[in-house]
């Protein structure tokens, strides 16, 4: 007999004995079944409370961004080409939860900065979008995407597109000198 055969008679024999839990419950005494139905209603209710109120989890409320720290985002900086020192100016942010965020992705998903996101620009995990001038992947709405951004690590985050697209970013430590996108 083949192994797939016998794996299949297994879980067969198995599920025939689920066949006696309902003739099981009928002869239960009232009481037993309301304690039953007690514990089935607080399971249920501690697992929507982790599933729904999980910030990160698929339905977790979606935070405001907070308000920036400045509003200087570049300086130019002299030399060749029209090129500019960029700073981050966002404020920081409470790990774990998502946050709206309006990702312009006209020139690819990081260029010219990756996202201002928790004080610090961004750089794109793909290496088809890191620090070039390329056309976002599917599953990103353009010129900008309206999703969230959750900080996953100290210095790793993802944006969730409403397209239904995901990146991952790792946090740019070092300063930033680029040109605009046109």
């Amino acid at each position: 007999m083949d192994r797939w055969r016998l794996v299949g008679l297994s879980l067969a024999s198995h599920l025939w004995r689920l066949r006696r839990v309902p003739a099981l419950l009928w002869r239960m005494p009232a009481q037993a079944k309301a304690g039953v139905a007690g514990v089935a209603v607080v399971l249920l209710v501690i697992a929507s409370v982790l599933f729904v109120r999980n910030p990160a989890g698929p339905f977790g409320k979606i935070e405001p961004l907070p308000l920036s720290t400045g509003t200087m985002t570049r300086i130019p900086v002299l030399g060749p080409g029209h090129r500019f020192l960029f700073f981050p100016v966002s404020s920081r942010v409470t790990p774990g939860l998502k946050y709206r965020f309006v990702l312009l992705t006209r020139c690819g998903l990081d260029y010219p900065t990756g996202p201002d996101f928790d004080g610090s620009f961004w750089d794109a995990a793909d290496p088809g979008q890191r620090n070039k001038l390329a056309n976002p992947p599917p599953g990103f709405a353009q010129p900008e995407d309206v999703g969230y951004m959750i900080v996953v690590a100290p210095d790793i985050a993802e944006f969730h597109s409403s397209a239904g697209g995901v990146e991952t970013y790792m946090r740019r430590t070092k300063t930033l000198i680029a040109g605009l996108c046109n």
